[in-house]
């Protein structure tokens, strides 16, 4: 299991994990479970880190 996402093909397998595991009937606390939890937490750090939403004027 990645540890952390530090380029573009890391995020590529990561985001190709994810929607293999979304497409699975997966319960609370399974490997799987635990698997896609930690997976979205990375992809949300790499994202927030190197995609950045601007944030708009008030």
């Amino acid at each position: 299991m990645l540890k952390s996402i530090d380029n573009g093909d890391q995020y590529d397998l990561a985001l190709a994990r994810v929607y293999e595991l979304m497409q699975k009937d997966i319960k609370e606390n399974t490997a799987d479970f635990k698997e896609l939890n930690s997976l979205t937490i990375l992809i949300m750090k790499y994202e927030n880190e190197y995609y950045p939403i601007p944030k708009g004027e008030l």
